[in-house]
């Protein structure tokens, strides 16, 4: 399966769950909006709070969507245990590996609408990307991005990614923070 099959099969994205750590606790519980019976309303809050339970998950926030737009949300547990503060919708979570999900269908739409594709080196449209061709050879592509096999590590250096401008990340790259040929391993 593609890049593109796997992003279709991803659409609508149905269960968008963001989650905070902590310790489990199952109430209060906030339904928002609904476009569910009572009873599959019931069905899906039973769900959470089993998997919270299981999870140790002190609190989160669901969406349930489809094409036609929100069907369903609701906030569970707590966003501030010890303040006992329940999440609601302004309520903004750590959301961490997720971001690779959104960020694979934004790039599979553009594929698809003819504005990039995934064989491009990363450099045609990131220029500032200076080590696209650390080893000699091809520039590290879309394709070896979005499957982990640009040769980029996992982090650099403690606190690299967790500045409130990231802008200036690909720019502060240099080559000898890349240890691998892009292409030659998958490392996430």
């Amino acid at each position: 399966m593609n890049l593109i099959q796997l992003a279709r099969r991803q659409l609508p994205v149905f269960w968008c769950i963001l989650l905070m750590s902590g310790c489990a606790t199952y109430h209060p519980v906030n339904v928002d909006q609904s476009r569910l019976s009572p009873e599959r309303q019931q069905q899906v809050v039973d769900q959470v709070k089993a998997a919270m339970k299981k999870g140790d998950i002190s609190g989160l926030s669901l969406a349930l969507v489809d094409k036609g737009g929100l069907i369903w949300s609701g906030n569970f547990g707590f966003a501030d245990k010890a303040k006992q503060q329940t999440p609601n919708a302004n309520t903004l979570y750590r959301i961490g590996s997720i971001t690779k999900l959104f960020t694979a269908t934004a790039i599979a739409q553009l594929h698809e609408r003819g504005l990039l594709d995934l064989h491009d080196p990363v450099s045609k449209h990131l220029p500032e990307l200076k080590v696209a061709a650390c080893f000699g050879g091809p520039d590290i592509t879309i394709a070896q991005l979005l499957s982990h096999q640009s040769g980029l590590p996992h982090s650099y250096e403690p606190n690299f990614w967790s500045g409130d401008d990231w802008r200036g990340v690909a720019a502060d790259l240099s080559c000898d923070m890349v240890p691998y040929k892009p292409g030659l391993i998958v490392s996430y």
